[in-house]
């Protein structure tokens, strides 16, 4: 299977703007306040293993309000793809690519952590649900960026070829993912992908009914 070579909207910008990390001058000139304080909450964001347990356990819960958190997957925006990260029977990570089945609503779609969380709180429910697995709103999106960024990291490390140098500006994933946080993340790798794996299904299961009841 050919990978993609495409990252979502949301996680490129995110990405992009972490570069200015390295260089104040760039930092400056490109980000508002609202960006860096944005880039700092993830950044700063301390992953741990009860944390990933109760994220799992959402994840995992038949009730999951897909259509409200369904935001910042891994993924594609290319209007010819949508693009479902997934893994291997080995437990290596590809990308499974879905024809011609793009997300009409994507340019809807809220483009920064603030927003997202400012959507579901928005939505009837949705914070109540994350609350029954004891999470906020805000853990709940910083902690999802985070592993999405952790697991981009390995994939880069794993692939360096992965991501082309114009896609991701020869960003070092390091600045945005400590050593502490990528531990946490490769040692609960196997499960993150096959909870992942099963909701990838559900939420795709779901987008196809919803299609279909229009």
């Amino acid at each position: 299977m050919q990978p993609t070579r495409h990252l979502s909207r949301l996680l490129l910008a995110a990405l992009l703007a972490i570069v200015a990390v390295a260089s104040p001058a760039v930092w400056a000139a490109r980000l508002t306040d609202a960006q860096r304080a944005e880039i700092a909450q993830i950044r700063a964001f301390t992953l741990t293993d009860r944390f990933v347990d109760k994220y799992l356990a959402a994840q995992a819960d038949p009730d999951y309000p897909v259509a409200a958190l369904a935001g910042m997957l891994v993924g594609t925006d290319d209007d010819e793809d949508d693009t479902e990260y997934d893994t291997d029977a080995d437990g290596g990570d590809e990308y499974d690519t879905d024809e011609g089945n793009a997300d009409e609503d994507d340019d809807a779609q809220p483009q920064s952590t603030a927003q997202w969380i400012d959507a579901i709180e928005a939505t009837p429910g949705a914070a109540d649900f994350l609350a029954g697995h004891g999470l906020s709103v805000r853990d709940f999106v910083l902690g999802r960026s985070m592993l999405a960024f952790a697991a981009f990291l390995q994939a880069e490390q794993q692939n360096p070829d992965l991501f082309e140098d114009d896609e991701v500006g020869g960003i070092d994933l390091d600045l945005i993912v400590s050593p502490a946080n990528m531990a946490v993340y490769l040692r609960n790798k196997d499960k993150i992908h096959r909870t992942m794996m099963e909701a990838g299904r559900r939420q795709l299961r779901s987008h196809e009914k919803s299609r279909w009841s229009r």
